[in-house]
């Protein structure tokens, strides 16, 4: 069996970017207190972008064996057959993985290696 997931550099700096957010309200109200209004404007951008972030880095996870391949991401575990794969493509960023239903999914580089996971997926097809 083969897992990728992203570093554990990254899942440390989202587990404590969540507790800075989502853990310390106190800090909104003393920022809300001393009328910091260059924060207070951030505060929202800074939010919305880095809470979906920190999600993401905990939630992906790919596992390949030798007859079936699981994703995990933000839409939720997808679990199929290797010989429900039709095609595997490598774009820049991200691996594009088709299956024979017409079902598609992306897996971003925050897994890991692309190229080496690219390369097991097709590795595990050959073998079918």
């Amino acid at each position: 069996m083969v897992s990728y997931q992203p570093n554990i550099l990254l899942k440390a700096m989202s587990i404590l970017l969540l507790a800075v957010l989502v853990a310390r309200p106190s800090a909104y109200h003393l920022v809300w207190q001393q009328r910091n209004w260059y924060v207070i404007i951030l505060i929202p951008i800074a939010v919305g972008i880095l809470l979906p972030w920190c999600v993401r880095v905990l939630l992906w996870r790919v596992r390949i064996n030798s007859a079936t391949i699981e994703i995990r991401s933000p839409r939720g575990v997808l679990k199929r057959g290797l010989a429900d794969l039709a095609e595997v493509d490598r774009l820049p960023g991200h691996v594009l993985v088709s299956f024979v239903d017409g079902s598609r999914r992306d897996i971003p580089a925050m897994v890991g290696d692309l190229n080496r996971l690219t390369v097991d997926i097709r590795r595990h097809l050959a073998r079918k």
